[in-house]
């Protein structure tokens, strides 16, 4: 008896209330708590922090890393900027609205090469191997403004 009495409590808890905790958290319109979104952020200003470090103590010679080192820093110094307004939630701070217009100018950007390489490919003009990694090169660009 004790036994039914325990499997008949159990399963009454696993299918009564976790039945309906769908429910009433929809019910009580709980906000997400941005937790992750901020660990994200400080993720991303610490390894855009880490890369500029290496770029401003390390700097490669030749000739070709002469205009590459200053591109680089000013691309992490962006995304230092852009992780720092994030992190204090201002998304009106000019920064990073420009950073969203930016991103979004891109991903147009990306959609244009993709179609006009497709019709490349439509013409007989490239083969379907070329087009698969140019197309790979265009996801892996898509995921990264993505985020």
């Amino acid at each position: 008896m004790i036994l039914f009495l325990s499997f008949s409590v159990i399963i009454f808890t696993l299918l009564v209330q976790g039945g309906t905790l769908r429910w009433l958290i929809r019910w009580l319109n709980l906000p997400p708590d941005g937790s992750e979104n901020r660990e994200e952020n400080i993720a991303h200003l610490a390894a855009a922090e880490a890369a500029l470090k290496v770029l401003n103590q390390s700097i490669p010679t030749g000739e070709e890393c002469a205009e590459l080192v200053p591109q680089l820093r000013a691309v992490y110094e962006h995304r230092v900027q852009y992780y720092q307004t994030a992190g204090a939630a201002t998304n009106h701070l000019p920064e990073a609205r420009f950073f969203a217009t930016s991103n979004a100018l891109r991903l147009e950007i990306l959609h244009v090469q993709r179609e006009a390489i497709i019709r490349l490919r439509d013409q007989g003009i490239i083969s379907n191997s070329v087009l698969r990694r140019l197309e790979r090169y265009i996801d892996f660009e898509e995921i990264r403004l993505a985020d």
